[in-house]
């Protein structure tokens, strides 16, 4: 069957073996998830939703009417569709075929409407998705920079405590070169020349740097020569404490034998 109208869905069969015989029209039934109401995909479009099972079935119907007609008036659908006769008998058929070009073109107004309706949902969809990755782009600038500042400070902080450390180490190693090595000279070059009076004690203070790193190690090892110094200067005061009460006890020794 040449020129079918527009939106005419169905089977044409014809007989085999019989001269003009007329074929027997089944219109198909709607198949698939447009047979059952569909459920309101978009709240705007939710009247046009649903009015597409109501189109569809009105194009069904006026499909129907066509499939009817070729059963029983053959000849004239024939020469509507082939010859573009509309008037007198062929008047029905170009009736009924209007009225399915005018249901096919409201179902594809609304197809065309839930269309557009789909773009700018995903369109939609992909602004919020592009701001989301700008928000997430700005909290990740955001979360690196807080990061590099609490790195910078935490880094000052502990550059200006190991300062402190090594200020102390340095005041210490300082007074303990300009007094102590100084004061234990003194006594010595006083006991060289006879003087058994001079004594020797430290100046210093332990530091106490209970750390664990090398500043601690430094730190302690300034702590033992402190020690080092007070127990020798303690030895030598004491030796020559001793020394001083031998005396007295020497000259009157040698005096009796002489």
């Amino acid at each position: 069957m040449t020129g079918c109208p527009k939106g005419l869905r169905g089977t044409l069969t014809f007989k085999a073996g019989i001269p003009n015989a007329k074929p027997a029209w089944r219109p198909q039934k709607a198949t698939g998830p447009m047979s059952s109401r569909p459920a309101p995909l978009f709240p705007k479009n939710a009247a046009d939703i649903e009015r597409l099972a109501a189109l569809i079935e009105g194009v069904n119907v006026q499909s129907s009417t066509i499939a009817a007609l070729v059963q029983s008036d053959y000849p004239h659908v024939i020469g509507y569709y082939n010859r573009g006769l509309d008037t007198g008998a062929y008047a029905s058929v170009a009736a009924a075929s209007r009225k399915v070009s005018a249901a096919q073109a409201d179902l594809e107004l609304v197809l065309k409407t839930l269309t557009n309706a789909s773009v700018d949902a995903a369109a939609a969809a992909s602004a919020d998705f592009d701001a989301t990755l700008v928000r997430l782009n700005v909290i990740m600038l955001v979360t690196g920079f807080a990061t590099i500042v609490a790195t910078t400070a935490l880094t000052l902080l502990l550059g200006r405590r190991m300062s402190q450390r090594l200020g102390r180490v340095s005041n210490a190693l300082a007074k303990m070169v300009r007094k102590d090595f100084t004061g234990l000279s003194e006594a010595l070059g006083r006991l060289a020349q006879g003087d058994l009076r001079p004594s020797f004690r430290s100046n210093c203070e332990p530091i106490g740097d209970g750390g664990s790193d090398e500043i601690a190690d430094v730190a302690r090892s300034c702590d033992l020569l402190v020690a080092g110094l007070n127990l020798t200067g303690d030895d030598l005061t004491a030796a020559l404490a001793k020394l001083r009460t031998l005396i007295p006890d020497v000259v009157t020794a040698s005096r009796e034998l002489f």
